[in-house]
């Protein structure tokens, strides 16, 4: 039950992070690397630091696994997806072809030269605060101007008071605590965003294991990250990929990204899961008596590895007050010669963009502000 409002306490800070996942993580780390004398909290409305970590198939660029207190498994090359039968990189595959169920541009970021498997968060703590169980119930702009923070954040307990808000949380929470009608604006001034992704950003998670024996088509690479179009009602999807051997198994994890009303139909999902499964057994050698075992499957209704996604606020930033990262944040990140989205993971390149904001080292807010 939240506090009544005149036993709320008030928090002044210059920064605070909303979102313990990746981004709000490597975020609060690299601030605080950039400017050690931060005052700077992360708030999580969870009871647990993470977010997606915690389920799925999750890749980061491995330049940015180094002091970032994120747990890394292997590392992996860039993704090869076979095409009629041949293994090529992202770059050789016809995209625009009228196969594939839609122009998906998540679909086109496995191409960094190594990304690491993201396991979780290691034990030892960043530097700066983290509150969990403290969901940002409301955040208000206590400016009229251009720059709009100062920023007011209500959470159940607390009410926070900073200048720069940083908001790696996803879009329903920013809804719910900015309003549908407010955040409009931050979409309607995005000349990127793309429904496709908007309408795709869910799917399936898979893990399983196969015998450590199993023998595949001699040009399958496991060092790379693997894409294997699935074709399901005439259409093709793509599953990306990893696999990764131990003493007795290997296991792999694959993620796939669905349309929202497939995700909503219990039939439909398990014939994807079906066409999945077939997918995989035709590049095995011998894949009808291929054996799965430790099988999982999870259906998200937002999975990592998202490019642009869903109605986000994308852009990096509003007057320097607020900035977005995230897996649906990149639409403000390009190529500074082709001007095209860059096709590293999301959430965590999101993340590079933040200190090369024009941004100084403001000291804490002194005066009062009326609340």
């Amino acid at each position: 039950m939240a506090k009544k409002s005149e036993e709320i306490k008030t928090t002044h800070l210059e920064t605070v992070v909303v979102g313990s996942g990746v981004a709000g993580i490597l975020a609060a780390r690299r601030m605080q690397a950039a400017f050690p004398s931060l005052q700077m909290m992360v708030l999580e409305s969870e009871d647990r630091r993470g977010g997606r970590l915690h389920t799925g198939l999750h890749l980061l660029d491995s330049d940015l696994t180094k002091n970032s207190n994120l747990e890394c498994g292997p590392t992996f090359e860039k993704a090869l997806i076979r095409w009629e039968k041949n293994w090529l990189s992202q770059e050789e595959i016809p995209w625009d072809s009228d196969e594939w169920i839609a122009e998906v541009p998540q679909w086109k970021r496995y191409t960094s030269t190594r990304l690491s498997m993201l396991l979780g968060l290691e034990e030892s703590e960043i530097s700066v605060a983290v509150k969990t169980s403290a969901p940002v119930n409301k955040l208000e702009s206590l400016s009229d101007g251009p720059e709009l923070g100062p920023w007011k954040l209500t959470t159940p307990e607390n009410i926070y008071v900073a200048n720069r808000v940083i908001w790696a949380a996803g879009i329903t929470a920013f809804q719910n605590a900015y309003g549908k009608h407010e955040s409009r604006d931050f979409l309607e001034g995005n000349p990127l965003y793309n429904q496709d992704a908007a309408d795709f950003r869910g799917g399936l998670s898979w893990e399983f294991s196969v015998p450590k024996t199993t023998q595949f088509e001699e040009k399958l690479n496991l060092t790379h990250v693997i894409g294997l179009p699935v074709r399901f009602n005439s259409k093709l999807y793509l599953m990306v990929g990893t696999a990764l051997f131990t003493d007795t198994e290997l296991q792999f994890r694959f993620l796939i990204h669905l349309h929202r009303d497939q995700l909503c139909d219990p039939k439909e999902v398990s014939s994807i899961h079906k066409a999945m499964r077939r997918t995989l057994k035709n590049i095995a050698t011998d894949g009808d008596n291929l054996i799965f075992s430790n099988e999982k499957m999870v259906q998200q209704t937002r999975i990592g590895g998202h490019a642009l996604g869903s109605a986000y606020l994308f852009g990096s930033g509003h007057g320097n007050s607020l900035n977005f990262v995230g897996d649906e944040s990149l639409a403000g990140v390009k190529h500074s010669e082709s001007q095209e989205l860059i096709d590293t993971l999301a959430a965590s390149q999101s993340v590079k963009t933040l200190t090369e904001i024009t941004i100084h080292e403001p000291e804490l807010i002194e005066e009062e502000i009326s609340l």
